[in-house]
Formats: C-alpha cells, sequence, structure tokens
C-alpha cells in the first residue's frame, strides 16, 4: 500500500515541476513577445555590426525610449555560447577520464584511497559553487 503512495505523490511531483516548466516557458514568452512582434524572427539573425559596436550603441542610446536607434542581433552570443560550452565540455570531458583511468590504473593504492573520496566529495558540490568562489 505505501508503494502505490509513493508512485502517486512522485507521479504527482512529477507532473507539478512539468507545469512549473511550462508556466515558465509561457513567461518568458510573453515577456518577449514585444519584441518578436516589432523585429520578428530576424532577431536572431547574424546583423550589420559586431557585438561591440552593438553593445556600444545600446550604453550611448538616449534616455528616451523613442528615440533608441541601435539594431541588436542574437546569433553572434548565440554563437559564442554554443562555442563556449562545446570546448568546455570537450576539456572537461578529456581531463575528466584521464583523471579517472589514472586513479583507477595507475595510482598507487595508497594515492587511490585520498584521491578517491576526494573526486567524490568535488563531484558532490554544485559546479555553480565553484564558479562563485573567488
Amino acid at each position: 500500500m505505501t508503494d502505490k503512495r509513493a508512485e502517486r505523490l512522485l507521479g504527482a511531483l512529477a507532473c507539478v515541476v512539468l507545469l512549473m516548466i511550462v508556466l515558465m516557458v509561457i513567461s518568458v514568452m510573453n515577456k518577449a513577445w514585444p519584441s518578436f512582434a516589432n523585429n520578428g524572427l530576424g532577431w536572431f539573425g547574424s546583423g550589420s555590426t559586431s557585438v561591440d559596436q552593438q553593445l556600444t550603441d545600446i550604453f550611448n542610446s538616449p534616455a528616451k525610449v523613442s528615440d533608441y536607434v541601435y539594431e541588436l542581433s542574437a546569433w553572434p552570443l548565440l554563437y559564442g555560447t554554443a562555442l563556449v560550452t562545446i570546448i568546455s565540455l570537450v576539456l572537461g570531458l578529456v581531463f575528466a577520464l584521464l583523471s579517472a583511468i589514472f586513479i583507477v590504473e595507475f595510482a598507487p593504492p595508497a594515492l587511490g584511497r585520498v584521491l578517491e573520496p576526494a573526486v567524490r566529495l568535488l563531484a558532490a558540490v554544485p559546479s555553480v559553487i565553484y564558479g562563485l568562489t573567488p
């Protein structure tokens, strides 16, 4: 009987999480709709200026919203994000595999007994915490 209750509770929690994700997507689309209504999907294009020039134009824009004269395109930002993500994923994978191979195959037993708990402790801490530390 308790297994059925746990199954129903976990199913309900999964539905709540799914509902929260749907609501977040709706909220983001609601906030982004004015931009899409004015610019269409052309906003995702490459644009005619560099990202540095786009940011300079934004920072030098007048205080009055109707006088904005800059152009913003998302493709360079999306491309840069994808490139950094792929490079960091490849580098992280290489270091992780080489470290694992060293600990399992080549490390002396005494060093392996020290490194294994250290690696487990490092893996238990969310990576965001490492990014927050100076």
